[in-house]
């Protein structure tokens, strides 16, 4: 009789046992999925943050281009400085902090001073605007570096491909707002230096780059992007404006235009731009969609 209850309790036992396991790794799994939803939520903040600050530096680079002389330029700037701040008020500051240009900054407090402080500077014309092209770029490279250290996914097949191409597209959304701020440079100059040529050059280079790589581990978004934007009427008007900045000539011409005219080019030139890395952010969002998909299966 003692053998028979035996025989029957052991598969009970075993079976409850795996049961609880089942329920165990489940509720682990449930806590993963959560936090890395909470993870992705808090890393958008960084991407609206990293996205209004290259809107910024373009739009600060028009400014100082222009001698600081167009009024236009400047009510502009400060439209889209608040909705930096108002980016930076929503973000969830790293505890331990920030480095931007060799300076620590500790609190999102410090943080918001360091950008009002360096705006002022803008104000008063001290600096270039290849110098602030690159104090914006190191913001946003901090942003960055920092997003992608506080990923933590569960270990699944379908997670990391999705989430390394979704951060190779976000680096080249920033060398694309580079690119958008030295060209907003080039229309109202009339020409580049030798130097922001080839910076021009090889930031083209990057974002293909990068694009490749965000394509190589998402096929869904490369044929997005060929969809979106191949053979469309905004990849035709950059394609023109590009080749503008190609021909040694177009120097003469525009040394003709008024610097209304010059100052309208240039804006044509950073919307189409702002267009293109819309397009971009939008391929991005579907990504974030198929992660957040991925986890709850």
């Amino acid at each position: 009789m003692c053998k028979m209850l035996l025989v029957v309790a052991l598969p009970v036992v075993t079976l409850i046992t795996l049961s609880a396991l089942n329920l165990a790794q489940a509720r682990v799994l449930q806590v993963q999925t959560t936090a890395a939803q909470e993870t992705i939520d808090r890393i958008l903040k960084v991407d609206d943050l990293v996205t209004d600050l290259q809107v910024e530096r373009g739009t600060t680079a028009t400014y100082l281009s222009s001698g600081g002389a167009n009024i236009d330029a400047y009510e502009r700037l400060l439209d889209k400085r608040r909705s930096t701040d108002a980016s930076v008020e929503n973000l969830r500051y790293p505890t331990e902090g920030l480095v931007v240009s060799e300076v620590f900054l500790p609190t999102k407090e410090s943080f918001s001073s360091f950008l009002k402080d360096y705006r002022k500077t803008v104000r008063n014309g001290d600096i270039t605007f290849e110098y602030n092209i690159r104090l914006y770029t190191n913001i946003t490279f901090a942003l960055m570096d920092w997003s992608e250290t506080i990923i933590e996914l569960p270990e699944r097949g379908v997670i990391w491909p999705l989430a390394i191409a979704s951060a190779s597209m976000l680096r080249a959304s920033d060398a694309i707002g580079i690119h958008r701020a030295l060209g907003a440079t080039f229309f109202t100059l009339c020409r580049f230096t030798t130097a922001n040529q080839s910076w021009f050059t090889y930031l083209e280079g990057e974002a293909s780059a990068l694009l490749n790589v965000s394509f190589t581990y998402s096929i869904k978004s490369r044929v997005k992007y060929e969809s979106e934007y191949q053979g469309s009427q905004l990849y035709d008007e950059i394609n023109t404006q590009k080749g503008y900045m190609y021909n040694e000539s177009y120097f003469d011409s525009c040394a003709l235009l008024s610097d209304a005219i010059k100052y309208d080019n240039s804006l044509t030139w950073f919307q189409n731009l702002t267009s293109y890395i819309i397009l971009i952010k939008r391929i991005r969002g579907s990504l974030t969609d198929d992660l957040v998909t991925a986890l709850k299966q």
